[in-house]
């Protein structure tokens, strides 16, 4: 179990966080909480995009009201 916070870009895109250490053999998921400053109202999303044993990428939705997100990764 790996887990961490990132301060994601508002910028839409897909961004790569790479693991603070790679899984051995398999990341089987990874959970994303935003954490919201702006409107609580809107609905914004952090997506995870894909998952190695190194790293994940997401996308945030949000241009500006995510300001950051606490993830956490299962794997072995």
């Amino acid at each position: 179990i790996q887990w961490g916070t990132v301060s994601p870009a508002a910028n839409r895109t897909s961004t790569v966080k790479a693991f603070p250490i790679a899984f051995p053999t398999a990341c089987f998921v990874v959970l994303a909480t935003p954490k919201r400053t702006a409107n609580p109202n809107n609905v914004d999303i952090i997506y995870i995009n894909a998952t190695t044993t190194a790293n994940f990428t997401y996308y945030n939705t949000s241009s500006t009201d995510v300001t950051q997100f606490s993830w956490i990764a299962i794997g072995n």
